[in-house]
């Protein structure tokens, strides 16, 4: 008769991976924290100079299907 503490956490591996699973198909925020190049680099065939800011989008990892065995089912 108490409420949940974050002492509970591993005690509630369900609870847990739902809470997880529910952020990441939510993708409540898109769009990160800006980043700035701290040197000049090559990406994926990009070239991005020094001093850039850089946006990271989540979603191309949080639906990644080489990161996710099935990246837009709730699992």
């Amino acid at each position: 008769n108490r409420q949940v503490q974050t002492e509970d956490r591993k005690n509630l591996p369900y609870t847990d991976a739902v809470i997880h699973e529910s952020h990441r198909m939510a993708n409540i925020a898109p769009i990160a924290i800006p980043h700035t190049a701290s040197k000049d680099v090559s990406f994926q065939g990009y070239f991005i100079k020094k001093g850039t800011t850089v946006f990271p989008l989540l979603t191309s990892v949080l639906y990644d299907e080489s990161e996710w065995e099935s990246p837009h089912s709730f699992n």
